[in-house]
């Protein structure tokens, strides 16, 4: 389940919501968060498509978000 989408992000770009349920993955039923992430980077490297399927409420919506590098998005506060 989606509990929160960053600003600007690739998800939140596409509409994903806190609430929605991350069902699918190109096709593919994830069985658990560390399998939903082997999923993801096992489709490419950054900038590729992800196609997912959503079950928002008693509705599957198929969405296409363009993966990113999270370190382009992440706001690093470095400690020395």
């Amino acid at each position: 389940m989606v509990e929160r989408v960053t600003p600007q992000s690739p998800a939140a770009t596409v509409g994903i919501q806190p609430g929605d349920m991350i069902v699918g993955v190109a096709g593919q039923r994830p069985k658990g968060l560390a399998d939903f992430y082997r999923k993801v980077w096992g489709l490419g490297p950054a900038g590729v498509t992800v196609p997912l399927e959503l079950l928002r409420g008693p509705k599957l919506e198929p969405v296409a978000v363009p993966s990113a590098d999270r370190y382009s998005t992440l706001k690093l506060n470095p400690t020395f």
